[in-house]
């Protein structure tokens, strides 16, 4: 369970450090660059939720059991968080503004909107680590990018924005709680889309 919990967390820092690079530079070539996150994160076989909700299992027996999951999601969301508050010391006025966006579509999602999102989200990063594991990068290469620019929603990704909004002062809003439950649910169905399906 402590190598879970180390790599749950590296996993966390990851994504956190693709969601920075992303709030900094922007744009498609932000959403590029994100895929450096994505590739840590496969290429060490770190833990993260997107990466392993897909091969869930109900046999306690079995690797990724659903409470081991919940775990890989929790401490995916202290490595974020760890990240969050000290990038908080050094966001620039660029870096707040773009973040600012983001939380502002997430405000505005309908609930429908929100676990929609994420369950596309979800699809395309199991399709990517599906990918990976079948010796080529470039679904994580393309997928990223899609996901970002489509406006998907990513749960590890969104835990590191919401961290870093509230570190930097801005307010708790129910409303972004709400979104980032769904986000989890959404990405968790999308993950196994592939499985029911293809056996």
């Amino acid at each position: 369970m402590q190598k879970i919990i180390k790599s749950s967390i590296l996993a966390g820092i990851f994504i956190a450090v693709a969601g920075y690079i992303y709030l900094t530079v922007s744009g498609i070539v932000g959403a590029c660059m994100f895929a450096f996150g994505l590739l840590g994160v496969c290429y060490i076989g770190l833990h993260l939720y997107t990466g392993k909700a897909g091969s869930v299992s109900l046999n306690k027996s079995d690797d990724i059991y659903y409470p081991v999951l919940g775990w890989i999601l929790l401490f995916n969301v202290v490595g974020t968080t760890i990240v969050a508050l000290m990038l908080s010391v050094v966001a620039g006025d660029g870096v707040i503004s773009n973040l600012q966006s983001i939380i502002n579509n997430r405000l505005n999602a309908t609930a429908l909107e929100a676990i929609i999102k994420a369950i596309f989200c979800g699809f395309i990063m199991e399709m990517a680590v599906f990918m990976y594991k079948k010796n080529t990068p470039l679904g994580i290469l393309f997928g990223v990018p899609l996901f970002i620019l489509c406006g998907f929603y990513h749960s590890i990704a969104d835990s590191f924005y919401y961290a870093l909004y509230l570190f930097h002062g801005g307010k708790f809003e129910t409303a972004l709680l709400v979104t980032y439950l769904l986000s989890i649910f959404g990405n968790l169905l999308g993950c196994n889309v592939r499985r029911i399906f293809v056996k």
